[in-house]
């Protein structure tokens, strides 16, 4: 992992939720910075990702919401599908 970010600018990540995360990233960092000498920079950055995915949340293009219109109506229709599969009192557990 330390590979990946070197000489990244910054870092996104879910801030917060994940104990080990945090604690591995921050060692992943100063990993990174052990290795300065050999012109290695480390992220100067680490920004939360919980802002900017509410507002990819809030906001779809045209194309996320025909996709998303589109997968609505194929999992409708496979309900249906599987609702008319189904007879009374039959329990097909496999």
């Amino acid at each position: 992992m330390p590979g990946l970010l070197e000489n990244k600018a910054k870092v996104f990540y879910p801030m917060g939720r994940d104990s080990e995360l945090d604690h591995s990233l921050l060692e992943w960092i100063n990993h990174i910075r052990s290795q300065s000498r050999n012109g290695v920079v480390a992220p100067g950055e680490l920004v939360c990702l919980d802002l900017i995915l509410h507002e990819m949340r809030l906001f779809k293009s045209a194309g996320e919401l025909k996709l998303m219109r589109r997968a609505a109506e194929v999992s409708a229709n496979a309900h249906v599908k599987a609702m008319q599969a189904c007879k009374q009192g039959c329990m097909n557990i496999r």
